[in-house]
């Protein structure tokens, strides 16, 4: 069951409190001097239980109740006054089963290429993958990525690939070569953003760009840059964190699309004497014609994610290994086995020898 909660600016008569899921209505209150009436006007996807004073319940949730909630206080005649506030719902499915490694083989000796890949159950959001390779992290250019698995019920299942040669290191004691994968789905509860709106001007030829800061309470901070831009020049702006244990995960945002590219530019947190810590992450970008949307802008926007982990499961396989014995071993051992024929060979030499010379003595005698 999901509770939503909803209190008005002011509390006063002809006001009504509308919950809203996207934009379709699904419950709303009616008061007036002789107190509250509910209305329902329940959504496909939200079932409506009951509902008081500034409350809502759900009580069945599954993936299509995921979404927007927005709460929408308004007054009836003379005024029409209207306020509202709006949080995400997120639906999490936690997978029900360990990840799965594909493609390992029995035995692998020095020389050989692991090639193998981690299946994770199905989960949502998608279970972020991670392999280790003797216990430790393997190296970026070791895993490969591969496209997310979305399946009919909007569940998500992740792949994660692992290449390598086997290098004498690699094995555990001579032995043994050990592959783990860890799939961990985390929890995000906390998002907030900041967005810098870039308006085009034009004087004389040169478009020249003005620059507007929206600031969200508590959210990242954007700085950095000048108060006007030209077509060609460079933006670069820092985005700064509020403090927080630990450190919420940054995304630059250009017209609403991530920015994934060489223009960031990451810097290590900064930890506060309390242990709190702050994160930053640089964007420096040079503006172009293509960057600019429909009303002739560019909207640059910084979100900060906190998030937890809310489930860990891991695969691993220890597959056998053998080490192939180099030229320079061959020698040697070649070489002790010369030393112990040539050993023999004068042993041998000695006893004719010896035996020549008792036969000699006997004749003469």
């Amino acid at each position: 069951m999901v509770r939503h909660h909803c209190r008005p600016i002011r509390q006063c008569s002809d006001f009504k409190e509308l919950y809203e899921k996207g934009v379709v209505e699904f419950v709303s209150t009616m008061a007036s001097r002789n107190g509250f009436t509910c209305v329902d006007n329940s959504a496909k996807g939200a079932h409506l239980q009951k509902s008081v004073q500034g409350h809502v319940y759900l009580t069945k949730t599954d993936l299509d109740t995921e979404g927007i909630y927005r709460c929408e206080a308004s007054a009836e005649s003379p005024t029409f006054q209207t306020v509202e506030a709006e949080k995400p719902l997120k639906v999490f499915v936690i997978p029900q089963e360990d990840p799965e490694i594909e493609g390992s083989q029995s035995r692998y000796e020095v020389g050989d290429y692991v090639n193998v890949t981690c299946k994770s159950g199905p989960s949502k959001p998608a279970a972020v993958l991670k392999w280790y390779i003797n216990g430790k992290e393997a190296e970026p250019g070791q895993e490969i990525s591969y496209p997310t698995v979305n399946h009919t019920n909007g569940l998500q299942t992740s792949l994660l690939g692992l290449r390598f040669m086997v290098k004498p290191k690699d094995l555990f004691r001579g032995e043994a070569i050990t592959l783990k994968c860890t799939a961990t789905v985390s929890q995000t509860y906390s998002t907030s953003s900041e967005e810098l709106i870039v308006g085009e001007k034009f004087v004389g030829t040169a478009p020249i760009m003005n620059t507007l800061t929206v600031i969200t309470k508590d959210g990242p901070l954007i700085t950095g840059g000048e108060s006007q831009y030209r077509v060609g020049e460079i933006l670069n702006f820092n985005c700064s964190s509020a403090k927080s244990r630990p450190a919420p995960t940054l995304d630059w945002y250009l017209n609403e699309e991530l920015v994934e590219d060489e223009s960031l530019i990451h810097y290590p947190p900064l930890l506060h004497q309390d242990g709190e810590e702050t994160s930053v992450l640089g964007l420096r970008l040079r503006v172009q014609p293509k960057h600019l949307d429909a009303n002739e802008e560019v909207r640059l926007k910084c979100t900060a994610t906190l998030s937890r982990v809310i489930n860990v499961r891991s695969d691993e396989r220890t597959v056998g290994g053998n080490h192939r014995n180099s030229g320079l071993q061959v020698a040697e051992n070649y070489g002790k086995v010369s030393e112990r024929n040539r050993s023999s060979s004068s042993l041998n030499a000695r006893f004719v020898l010896e035996v020549t010379l008792l036969f000699t003595i006997i004749f003469f005698l």
